[in-house]
């Protein structure tokens, strides 16, 4: 998926398909020599997923290979616009890492989450069960943002919707360009979307990062 949680145009789609990740402008490990860089791809999508269901066997040391996948399944975003449930272009979602961890911190019992993983289009499918709620915590009064190449924080926060008390902003991740925008607690998604509907900023999501020890 891409950095604005479309599908890339370059992804490959089929009724084997089972989940997205992102894959676009994804800081790397790889060097150029002077810096670490961006790279965009399956190559960056896979680990995305691989280190979600390393999460998952942290957290679920019994569960087996179908398991793991039928919770990060259950618990992706179906962010995209081809339908609700399952489709042949994004599977069931975009993985979301932060709500599978959780929903099994939050979960009293070890039992694996339980559907069918048979495509919604095949006659055997069964419909795709309620998400578990959603118990995230997100670091209060904190957006991450990053804005598209060449515009700088001033040119988009100067402007009077943005000019409000208790709002301010500094650089969070330097080498990624990613900014966070402090603002009053319980007004995060209010500026979230003010960032998203914002054609300069490439993309803006809440600061969900857990740490788990």
């Amino acid at each position: 998926t891409s950095a604005s949680d479309t599908r890339m145009y370059f992804s490959n789609m089929g009724d084997w398909l089972d989940v997205s990740a992102p894959g676009d402008y994804i800081y790397s490990s790889y060097y150029t020599g002077t810096l670490y860089s961006t790279m965009r791809g399956t190559s960056m999508a896979a680990p995305h997923v691989a280190g979600l269901a390393a999460l998952v066997l942290a957290l679920r040391p019994g569960w087996t290979p179908d398991q793991v996948r039928e919770h990060i399944q259950v618990t992706a975003d179906d962010v995209t616009s081809y339908g609700i449930g399952w489709d042949d272009k994004t599977g069931w979602g975009r993985v979301n890492a932060q709500r599978a961890v959780a929903a099994l911190l939050s979960e009293a019992s070890t039992a694996a989450p339980a559907r069918a993983s048979t495509p919604a289009s095949s006659p055997e499918a069964s419909a795709a069960p309620a998400v578990p709620a959603d118990p995230a915590e997100y670091a209060p009064g904190e957006v991450l943002y990053k804005l598209r190449a060449g515009v700088q924080p001033a040119e988009v926060l100067a402007t009077d919707e943005f000019a409000v008390e208790g709002v301010s902003t500094k650089q969070a991740v330097t080498a990624a360009d990613v900014w966070v925008l402090h603002v009053p607690a319980g007004q995060e998604r209010l500026w979230l979307e003010r960032l998203r509907a914002d054609a300069q900023v490439e993309f803006a999501e809440l600061n969900g990062i857990m740490h788990i020890e």
